[in-house]
């Protein structure tokens, strides 16, 4: 399970749904939350801008009501192995979601459930504040090559 720290579980979290998503085929999968709709679509590079199309999600096969997409919101359920072989950039901290989805989304399957919602519970002060406003995108650019991001579909 990866969670942020500000995040509290509600009923409508299906464990053993989410662990019968996984042993069906996905590599992970993510939930909704309370405060934002699904974060979910496809992701491209070009010339040095990471697109994500929102429009490119389809209905899973795993499961109805959840999606087949290449990025999901960082709260989810996966296979341990999984995560092991793709770890987290801990260098990034609260702009990793694209970076890291970007490096597995020819090796995965990823599945999002945006019924199954987590209730977002902030905690924003001076320090968090400081942490959150560091200058992500240079790390982006530095690390990756990557100097924009775009919401937008490439033809």
């Amino acid at each position: 399970m990866f969670l942020d720290d500000d995040v509290m579980w509600t009923n409508s979290i299906d464990i053993p749904r989410a662990l019968s998503i996984l042993r069906a085929g996905a590599d992970v999968v993510s939930f909704g939350m309370s405060d934002r709709g699904p974060y979910t679509g496809s992701l491209r590079v070009k010339e040095g801008v990471l697109y994500r199309c929102i429009r490119d999600v389809v209905p899973s096969p795993l499961d109805a009501d959840c999606l087949s997409t290449e990025i999901a919101h960082n709260q989810m359920l996966g296979k341990s192995k999984f995560y092991q072989d793709h770890p987290w950039d801990e260098r990034l901290k609260l702009q990793e979601h694209e970076i890291w989805f970007l490096s597995i989304q020819n090796s995965s399957k990823i599945v999002s459930c945006p019924k199954m919602i987590l209730k977002h519970a902030r905690h924003l002060t001076r320090e968090y504040n400081a942490m959150r406003d560091r200058n992500f995108r240079r790390l982006w650019k530095d690390m990756y090559g990557i100097k924009y991001y775009r919401e937008k579909c490439l033809a």
